[in-house]
């Protein structure tokens, strides 16, 4: 990995869950910008030159949208983003469509954040 800062995007509807990882990719000096939906962070990848973001973390239900059911991978690589995407979320039992998240973890399971970038960034580089 390169030395420059990890720029982490966190987009989660429930504000003490973007509050919380934010937090968490702080301690860890990360860099990091929440989103509170889908639009929003889309907004931001499009017609960038350059990912503005290494990694998305993003919860699997946002207001009336499903990261797995519409298609939010899909959608951020037709946006031009090459970043790795981690799904994080209540809701991981139906892992049907999950495939294309470089991680998928369980809200409230405790988490070794660095590792799980780590490991999805890597996942991502495997793919490209």
């Amino acid at each position: 990995m390169s030395s420059h800062k990890m720029r982490i995007a966190v987009i989660d509807d429930e504000e003490i869950y973007r509050l919380f990882i934010g937090k968490e990719m702080s301690e860890l000096s990360f860099y990091s910008k929440t989103f509170s939906c889908f639009d929003d962070f889309l907004e931001v990848i499009e017609g960038e030159d350059r990912d503005p973001f290494d990694l998305v973390i993003v919860d699997r239900l946002v207001g009336d949208e499903d990261a797995v059911r519409d298609r939010f991978v899909e959608s951020c690589r037709n946006y031009g983003f090459n970043g790795a995407i981690i799904l994080y979320s209540n809701y991981i039992s139906s892992s049907e469509g999950s495939e294309s998240f470089e991680g998928v973890l369980r809200k409230g399971d405790l988490v070794n954040w660095e590792k799980e970038i780590i490991d999805a960034i890597n996942k991502r580089s495997s793919r490209m």
